[in-house]
């Protein structure tokens, strides 16, 4: 869900972005756990993830207002696509990883490269922006 509030506590925040539509951060609550949190220029501060162990953003597109969050909920990293312009989200993703290692945006920003970790072992997968996994890579030698 996503509330109108704004940061209790500008040092709180441990990142920030900006891109054409939104300043993005995450910002470190008073109990421990972390939100995600998105502002555009003249209106309030809306919470896009709440109360979270672990929000690690992967990579933006700047101009789309589009980003690929890693969120670490009950022990596994869960991927989340983030549009701040509408204040949606599309998550959380998990293919069976335990860990997302790296997330990156396709050039034109209609894929999601995942790289993930599973019992150490590292994959690959190609997420589209509606959240649907369009396979795992493989890769022989």
């Amino acid at each position: 869900s996503v509330d109108n509030q704004a940061p209790s506590d500008p040092n709180s925040v441990t990142q920030q972005f900006l891109s054409t539509a939104a300043l993005v951060f995450v910002q470190e609550n008073a109990d421990g756990t972390v939100s995600l949190v998105s502002q555009r220029t003249g209106e309030q501060a809306k919470l896009l993830a709440t109360n979270k162990t672990a929000i690690r953003v992967l990579d933006q597109q700047p101009t789309q207002g589009q980003y690929a969050v890693s969120v670490l909920e009950s022990g596994a990293d869960n991927l989340y696509l983030v549009d701040v312009r509408s204040g949606t989200s599309v998550g959380p993703i998990n293919n069976g990883w335990g860990t997302i290692v790296a997330g990156d945006f396709s050039p034109d920003g209609s894929l999601v490269l995942v790289e993930a970790a599973t019992n150490e072992q590292v994959q690959f997968f190609s997420i589209d922006r509606q959240g649907s996994s369009l396979g795992q890579l493989n890769f022989s030698q």
